[in-house]
């Protein structure tokens, strides 16, 4: 029985071995020649893909460097790339072995011969056939094909003795079963070459052990197919990307972040990876900063990040190791754990592959990528690959860098070329005997002559005779070395006039010597026109000033006179009240009052020609005030004198004082009336609408742009010389007999026309006549403004009224109108006693006039003082001359109003009476 179960085991187990032995063989046998030449033909047509640039540039050396990629495939020994021509353009050999690649060209075919599978392959581009692949790769031995199958041996021998046992101890038929289910399977791989075939694995024991066991072999088989086949994927995907990336160029300088976008994308796409980024070194090495950072989930781009070496201090050292980093778990790895807290983990990052980005022998920068994920290994494809693009971001930056130098240089080229052309100084270039080499276009606009003109002759030819030997002796002295200082030539020009240039002349040197001279010729010629201009301006500057300095003594006299104005018509107005109505008295201080009343009108001329008096400013028709003016002067104006007025409809209205516009008009036509009055002639009033623009702006500076309406006033007359003219606004100035003027009549008018914003000219010819033309500044659009109403009288009833002057005079009157009116006035000398009498009893009063100008305390702070205790008390202002007080201003800050001196008892009555009445 022993030796019966020893035959039985001993016949299964070389049953087992024969048939795994004979399954193994029939599968090798079966698909060993398609696997190897298959694989090697993959070899062939990888190389293919990435080999067609260097193809098409005939590049041995990119094409020897891409062959290189094959020292990672153990089973190649050698390799070749022939052109089109059948020429050899680069080779692979394995090292330490004898196989050669054919010289010249080769024959298509796929082939085994021995031990050896040879494979070429064509090169096309464009549908056009560009070169030749060939490659030759050894094939394993029956013992390297078979030593994977060792254990597998082993394992089913032990399996089958085991079977065989149990087979013994238990019945035939459980085996018989399984082995035959075993053989199909086999049978069916080998014809089928589906790996993804099983064994059943229902059975628990030995048979079931042996059919997992195949399982698992053709497990460990299909897992090496998958990774052959994703590598094969991706070296295909590699390819083609080199292959888009090779042609991937920069055209523009403007283009280059689009194309830096384009090539993370690609790198992106061609590697698998979620975020590739460039990111390059600041000058200072200090900090990388992002150009381009792609993220491929979110298909959107971003750069400017930083990243200093002071946060990351090992990630910098490495990467300027010029070495790539290869973290497969970034978390972890010692290069980049450094990015773990605030980069890593939140973005979900596992892995990196950063390679250098390397110019001009330095590391200038870093290829990112980032694997959003897990843990993952980095293939040395993937590697290759990364530095490859690192190449060529290399690449990019080289071309951005020259293109930027040839714009630059293109630009400044254009610029100096722009410069010589578009100089408004003519510059030239001289040889040393003084023939003319070139000129610039400003030589052509400043004489008219044209540019043949110059060149290739003497610059003598274009100079005044005059002046050729200031010339000579100039360009003798740069010659020489020295440094002469600016000169002026004057050329005659085209048109026959003179242009006077001023000239810088320097060397041009070649070699240490002097060959030839370079000048620089500036117009001076308007800048000596303008000298002339600015004189004239000059001189009429002196004369506003002159002016202005009689405006300001003419202010100062006003006012004093205004004070003794306002005692002589008060008393003599207090002095009337106490006569009888038949009292002949009564007629002497009538003209008493009406001289007064004809010096304040002398004292507003003298403060309207000082532009000082106080007026009102508002829209006017101007030619209702001609017309008014003329009503008044056809009845004084000789018969002899015809009078035109040519006023056009429609006109608009001037910002003005009607009463000061009328008495310019008056003034004028008088003036003219006088300078026909012994012969007659015509007077001729014009009114029109200008626009005054820079240029008269330029040759009348007290004119500004704008719409004007202008006043021309036209005489026949006996005219004037111009002498007369120089004085013709000067106040006291006249031409008249003695007793027919007083000489303030004109400066009047100068000075209410300036106060206006305006300006006045005047031109004449002796024997001719002359035009005054005054020039108001337009209001259009704005409504004419109503005259004022008639003042107000009002009787008191006992109110305390605080009065306040330093002038006892005019002091007295004031007291005395309020008393005869029934108010209760207090007079003080000394506004400071005044002040202290307020604050010891502020609720008695109910009205405080004070003058403005007082040696101790103006007016005006005297107001505030008192406002300080009585916040709106209302207090009146007095002034005989209120400098630039305005009105509404005055108002604005919260006194009841202006009191203007001389005033009568009737002004001062209607003040203190709106005043109070505006109180209660």
């Amino acid at each position: 029985m022993q030796a019966r179960l020893a035959r039985l085991i001993l016949i299964a187990v070389l049953l087992a071995m024969v048939v795994t032995v004979g399954t193994l063989v029939l599968f090798e046998v079966t698909t060993f020649r398609p696997r190897v030449l298959e694989n090697a033909k993959t070899q062939a047509d990888l190389i293919t893909e990435i080999i067609v640039p260097a193809l098409e540039f005939s590049d041995p050396a990119t094409a020897e460097k891409l062959l290189s990629v094959l020292r990672h495939e153990s089973m190649v020994e050698a390799a070749a790339i022939y052109q089109a021509d059948g020429t050899l353009l680069a080779r692979y050999q394995r090292p330490q072995t004898q196989v050669v690649p054919p010289a010249g060209p080769v024959d298509l075919g796929d082939r085994l011969v021995g031990n050896k599978a040879i494979v070429s392959v064509q090169v096309k581009s464009e549908g056009l056939t560009i070169g030749q692949v060939w490659l030759q790769a050894d094939t394993p031995g029956w013992k390297a094909r078979f030593q994977p199958y060792a254990l597998l041996l082993t394992v089913v021998a032990l399996v089958v003795v085991g079977l065989s046992v149990f087979i013994a101890v238990t019945a035939r038929r459980q085996i018989t079963g399984p082995l035959q289910t075993l053989a199909e399977t086999v049978r069916r791989i080998g014809s089928s070459r589906d790996l993804g075939l099983r064994v059943p694995e229902n059975d628990r024991g030995e048979v079931g052990d042996l059919g997992r066991s195949f399982n698992a072999l053709l497990d460990t088989i299909n897992q090496r197919d998958r990774l052959m086949s994703e590598r094969d994927t991706r070296l295909v995907r590699h390819n083609a990307g080199l292959a888009r990336l090779a042609h991937l160029d920069l055209d523009d300088v403007t283009h280059y972040g689009t194309v830096l976008k384009e090539v993370t994308e690609l790198v992106a796409e061609s590697q698998q990876v979620d975020r590739v980024g460039v990111w390059l070194f600041e000058d200072a090495r200090s900090a990388l900063v992002c150009g381009d950072l792609f993220v491929q989930s979110a298909h959107h781009h971003e750069h400017g990040q930083r990243l200093t070496r002071a946060e990351f201090p090992h990630y910098f050292q490495a990467i300027e190791s010029d070495r790539t980093i290869a973290a497969a778990d970034a978390v972890h790895h010692p290069e980049t754990r450094e990015f773990a807290g605030n980069y890593l983990r939140p973005l979900g990052i596992g892995a990196m592959l950063d390679s250098p980005i390397r110019w001009r022998g330095q590391v200038i920068g870093v290829l990112c990528h980032e694997h959003v994920g897990g843990v993952r290994e980095w293939h040395s494809d993937e590697i290759t690959l990364s530095e490859v693009c690192a190449e060529r971001v290399t690449h990019l930056l080289e071309r951005r860098e020259s293109m930027l130098a040839e714009a630059a240089r293109r630009e400044s080229d254009t610029r100096f070329r722009d410069f010589i052309s578009q100089a408004q100084d003519a510059i030239f270039t001289l040889t040393l005997d003084g023939r003319i080499q070139s000129v610039n276009d400003a030589a052509r606009r400043i004489t008219g002559w044209e540019l043949n003109t110059w060149i290739g002759h003497r610059f003598q030819r274009v100079l005044l005779p005059e002046d050729v030997a200031l010339a000579e002796q100039r360009f003798a002295e740069v010659v020489k070395g020295g440094v002469p200082p600016s000169f002026e030539l004057r050329i005659r020009t085209r048109q026959g006039g003179l242009a006077t240039l001023e000239f810088v002349v320097s060397p041009q040197r070649e070699g240490g010597k002097v060959v030839g001279l370079l000048g620089i010729g500036r117009d001076v010629t308007e800048r000596k026109q303008a000298a002339e201009t600015r004189s004239r301006l000059e001189e009429q500057l002196r004369h506003s000033q002159k002016m202005e300095a009689i405006g300001t003594m003419a202010g100062g006299i006003a006012h004093d006179f205004n004070n003794l104005l306002t005692a002589i018509i008060g008393n003599a107005q207090l002095a009337e009240l106490d006569l009888r109505q038949a009292d002949p008295v009564r007629e002497y201080l009538m003209q008493v009052l009406i001289a007064s009343h004809r010096a304040k009108e002398l004292v507003q001329q003298i403060l309207a020609f000082s532009r000082r008096q106080e007026q009102v400013l508002a829209p006017v028709s101007l030619d209702k005030v001609v017309s008014e003016s003329l009503k008044l002067l056809r009845p004084v104006i000789a018969s002899t004198i015809r009078i035109e007025a040519k006023l056009p409809p429609g006109l608009p209205p001037v910002s003005g004082d009607a009463t000061q516009l009328q008495q310019v008009v008056v003034n004028l036509a008088t003036n003219a009336a006088h300078a026909m009055e012994d012969k007659g002639g015509l007077l001729e009033l014009v009114l029109e609408q200008v626009e005054v623009n820079l240029e008269m702006c330029r040759l009348q500076p007290e004119l500004k742009p704008g719409h004007y309406v202008r006043l021309s006033v036209t005489d026949n007359g006996i005219g004037m010389s111009a002498a007369v003219l120089e004085k013709i606004f000067d106040p006291f100035f006249t031409t008249k007999d003695k007793g027919k003027g007083t000489g303030l009549g004109l400066a009047v008018v100068h000075g209410i026309v300036q106060q206006h914003g305006g300006m006045i000219s005047v031109s004449s010819v002796l024997g001719e006549g002359t035009t005054f033309r005054v020039y108001c500044p337009s209001a259009s659009g704005t409504p004419l403004a109503a005259a004022p109403s008639a003042a107000l009288q009002f009787a008191g009833a006992g109110e305390p009224v605080l009065v306040i002057d330093d002038e006892e005079q005019v002091l007295r009157v004031a007291v005395s109108v309020l008393q005869r009116n029934g108010y209760h006035p207090v007079a003080y000398h000394d506004p400071l006693r005044a002040l202290a009498a307020f604050s010891e009893r502020p609720d008695h009063w109910r009205l405080v006039v004070t003058d403005q100008l007082m040696p101790s305390i103006k007016g005006t702070a005297l107001a505030a003082e008192i406002w300080k205790l009585r916040p709106g008390f209302p207090v009146i202002l007095a002034t005989g001359f209120s400098g630039n007080l305005d009105e509404n201003v005055i108002r604005g800050v919260g006194f009841a109003g202006i009191l203007a001196k001389p005033y009568t008892k009737e002004s001062l009555l209607a003040q203190v009476g709106q005043a109070l009445q505006r109180q209660a």
